[in-house]
């Protein structure tokens, strides 16, 4: 299903993928193809590993490590991610049944099937630019699998071990979902766990299983993509106290007081407190290396006893000033960019209030003139 997801996300990365994975069957008789089947009627690539062929002799941990390093055809990374999977599937395997996992073995076409699985996984992986995997929480399937050693539950001993710290659930017929090869895989690639990640994906490839389940697609997906942009958010502080008998006065000169020893933002709002006592909540907002001067401030000129304060992210658009020709003189006009878009502007308001003074007009008249003097020359400019 692994096979068949990644190959759907390229297709045309089959046919040298096949090259690449037909060698390690070593001379023995091989199948490797992928068509189109229907599961619970969605569209999915199937990958076809036909290894029924090759003879019925035992392949240990050290005859599986030979031939991965002796596929020099793959890369470095590609074969050490493979050493790791098998390393992880052959010791699940012996702590399963108590012994060493040099002396646990894979049926000659189990273990061709297994490197196929596992090494093709990676090569796909490394052939997509893939640099970081993510997993949702796996549906485990129910029921009993049929092992060498007899019936076992569903999930595989294996399988249970390898997917220890997992987030995993049950869902749908009595089915195993999750084997050790792909539990093995998933452990080696150490995927970040969540329900979806945050990113922008521009191909979604399925991957079938072997059985059909009428209601309930029996399917992989991926889903490729890079990283979403971050957005350049940066880290406040929120510092409050809520003040029942502090006078306006003190109020006011706190908030020059603050905003001159680097708070980015102050304010006040009207809450109502025990007792129904009128009362105001005292907000401040300051960069981290600010919060030890501006507790301190709070607690020496204000009337509070105790303080709340909280991380949070703070967005601010790229900002610019340009000046404007008025009739009564020159205006600063205040920027917001976005993207390098500009998306916001307005006039600054002790120039256009020192020009109402000294012209004896109507602020609204100048901020107005300013905003339509920056209009045009934007027009202008265009």
């Amino acid at each position: 299903m692994l096979l068949g997801a990644l190959c759907d996300l390229k297709p045309d990365l089959f046919d040298g993928f096949r090259a690449k994975m037909l060698p390690l069957a070593a001379g023995g008789e091989c199948r490797i193809e992928i068509g189109r089947v229907n599961r619970a009627y969605v569209s999915a690539a199937k990958a076809v590993v036909d290894v029924s062929r090759l003879p019925g002799t035992s392949r240990h941990f050290d005859d599986i490590i030979g031939r991965i390093r002796r596929a020099t055809d793959l890369s470095d990374k590609v074969r050490a991610q493979g050493e790791a999977a098998f390393t992880h599937l052959f010791e699940a395997e012996a702590a399963v049944h108590g012994s060493d996992p040099r002396s646990v073995h894979l049926h000659e076409a189990g273990a061709t099937d297994a490197l196929i699985d596992i090494l093709g996984t990676f090569h796909l992986l490394e052939s997509l630019s893939v640099t970081d995997v993510s997993c949702s929480p796996l549906n485990l399937g129910c029921g009993a699998v049929e092992c060498s050693h007899g019936t076992y539950p569903v999930p595989a001993p294996a399988t249970a071990h390898l997917l220890r710290g997992f987030p995993v659930y049950s869902r749908g017929p009595a089915l195993e979902r999750v084997t050790p090869t792909g539990a093995a895989i998933l452990r080696t690639l150490s995927p970040e766990l969540c329900d979806f990640p945050r990113f922008t994906y521009t191909r979604i490839g399925y991957g079938a299983g072997d059985h059909d389940s009428a209601g309930f697609p029996n399917v992989l997906r991926a889903f490729l993509g890079s990283d979403a942009p971050e957005t350049p958010a940066e880290t406040v502080i929120s510092i409050e106290a809520t003040i029942d008998d502090m006078t306006g006065q003190i109020a006011g000169y706190f908030i020059e007081r603050a905003l001159a020893l680097g708070a980015v933002d102050v304010y006040f709002t009207p809450i109502f407190m025990k007792k129904n006592r009128p009362a105001t909540k005292l907000t401040c907002l300051c960069p981290r290396e600010k919060l030890q001067v501006i507790t301190r401030l709070f607690f020496e000129e204000s009337t509070t006893l105790g303080l709340r304060f909280a991380e949070m992210g703070r967005l601010t658009l790229d900002r610019d000033v340009e000046s404007v020709d008025t009739p009564w003189g020159k205006v600063r006009i205040k920027l917001g960019r976005l993207d390098g878009a500009l998306v916001n502007y307005h006039p600054e308001y002790e120039d256009c209030a020192a020009l109402a003074r000294e012209a004896h007009v109507p602020l609204k008249m100048v901020q107005a003139e300013a905003i339509a003097s920056f209009l045009r020359h934007t027009h202008a400019a265009r």
